[in-house]
C-alpha cells in the first residue's frame, strides 16, 4: 500500500488533474500493468482537497448529459484506467525506443483485458467525468533551428544554451502542438498503429467517452459490448443520445454509418438497440427548431409532428427485435426504396 501511494499521488496530480482542470499533463516512467490494476484493488487515497475542486469541475462535464449535483471519487478500475493511459502516452514520445513501446502497449492491451466496463449508467457517467477531455489531449513541441542545424524537441522546453545570442547565431524558435491524433507519428514504425489499437480498446472501456467523441479521427468508432450494454438500459439510452449530440453531426453520422454497417454484418443481437437509439437520435433532431425557421414554416410542423409521432410510437416499444440477416438485405438493396421494411419491424407491423 506504502509504495502503491507515490504513483496514485502521480497520476492524480499530473494526469487526473489535468485532464479535468486543465493544464500540463505529464508523464514519468512507465507504471506497468501489475501496479495499474494494483491501484484500484488497493483503494489508494488521493488529495482530499484536490479531489474536491476536481468533483466540482466534473458535475460541469457530467450536466451536459444529466443534471446531476454530484460526482464519484476515482472508481476501483478508474485508477487502473489512469495508469494504462499514462503510459500509452508515454510509449508515444521519441525517446522511447521502438522495443520498449511494443512492449508497453503490449501490457496496456493485458491490462485493458482484466480492467471491466461499467456495471451500471451511474458508474459510466463517473467514469465519463473523469476521461472526457481525453482526446484533447496535446504534446508541446518546439523546434529551434540555427546557423548549423535544427532540433526539435518533443514536450520538453529546450536547454537556455542553444538559444542564447539569437541574432548572432540567427536562432528560430517554433512551437508546435501536436494532437492526440498525430502524438506516435513521430516516432515511425508500427507505433501510430498500435497507439491507435490500445486507444481505441481504452476507449471501449468507458462507452459515453466513446460515444460523446464518436466523430473523432480515430480510433474509429466500433459498437463494442460496452457501448451496447449501455444501450440496453432505459436510462443509458437518452444518454448515449445526448453524448452522440456533443460532436458535430455529420463527423458522428459518418462514424455511425461505418459502425452500425460493420455491427450489421456479425449478425449481433445487438443491432435493435443500435438502431432504436439511431432512430432516436434523428427523430430528436426532426423535432429541433432551426433558428432560420419562420414561425409558420409548414413543412417544418410537417416533421416535427411526425417524428414526435414516431417518438411515441418508440416508447410504446419494451424491445427491438430485428432479424440482422434481413435487414443487411434490405439495406443493400436499397436503403430507401426498402425503407418500409425497415421501419416496419420497428414498429412490429
Amino acid at each position: 500500500m506504502k509504495a502503491l501511494q507515490p504513483q496514485a499521488e502521480r497520476l492524480l496530480r499530473d494526469v487526473a488533474a489535468p485532464l479535468v482542470l486543465g493544464g500540463p499533463l505529464k508523464t514519468g516512467p512507465r507504471i506497468g500493468m501489475e501496479t495499474a490494476l494494483a491501484l484500484g484493488a488497493e483503494r489508494v487515497a488521493g488529495d482530499p482537497d484536490l479531489l474536491s475542486r476536481l468533483g466540482l469541475a466534473r458535475i460541469r462535464v457530467l450536466r451536459r448529459l444529466l443534471p446531476v449535483d454530484r460526482a464519484g471519487d476515482l472508481g476501483e478500475h478508474d485508477w487502473a484506467l489512469l495508469a494504462v493511459l499514462h503510459d500509452l502516452l508515454y510509449a508515444t514520445h521519441p525517446r522511447v525506443g521502438h522495443r520498449k513501446a511494443s512492449q508497453v502497449f503490449d501490457e496496456a492491451l493485458e491490462a485493458l483485458k482484466r480492467i471491466p466496463a461499467p456495471f451500471t449508467v451511474a458508474e459510466a457517467l463517473d467514469r465519463h467525468g473523469w476521461f472526457s477531455r481525453v482526446l484533447e489531449i496535446t504534446r508541446s513541441d518546439t523546434h529551434v533551428a540555427w546557423w548549423i542545424g535544427s532540433r526539435t524537441f518533443a514536450g520538453l522546453e529546450p536547454p537556455a544554451r542553444l538559444l542564447a545570442w539569437r541574432k548572432v547565431r540567427r536562432v528560430e524558435v517554433e512551437k508546435r502542438q501536436v494532437s492526440v491524433f498525430a502524438l506516435a507519428d513521430s516516432s515511425g514504425g508500427d507505433r501510430p498503429a498500435a497507439f491507435f489499437k490500445a486507444l481505441g480498446e481504452w476507449l471501449a472501456k468507458t462507452p459515453l467517452t466513446d460515444l460523446a467523441t464518436a466523430g473523432r479521427k480515430g480510433p474509429e468508432l466500433v459498437w463494442t459490448a460496452p457501448s451496447i450494454g449501455l444501450l440496453a438500459t432505459r436510462c443509458g439510452r437518452p444518454l448515449a443520445r445526448r453524448a452522440l449530440s456533443l460532436g458535430d453531426p455529420t463527423l458522428v453520422d459518418r462514424a455511425l454509418g461505418r459502425a452500425t454497417r460493420a455491427l450489421v454484418g456479425t449478425g449481433s443481437s445487438g443491432l435493435g438497440l443500435v438502431l432504436r437509439v439511431l432512430a432516436d437520435r434523428h427523430l430528436h433532431r426532426a423535432l429541433e427548431r432551426r433558428a432560420d425557421a419562420a414561425p409558420d414554416d409548414d413543412a417544418l410542423f410537417a416533421r416535427q409532428v411526425g417524428a414526435w409521432a414516431a417518438v411515441q410510437l418508440l416508447e410504446q416499444e419494451a424491445e427491438v427485435a430485428i432479424d440482422p440477416r434481413v435487414l443487411r438485405a434490405e439495406v443493400e438493396d436499397s436503403v430507401w426504396a426498402k425503407l418500409d421494411g425497415v421501419i416496419g419491424p420497428l414498429h412490429g407491423r
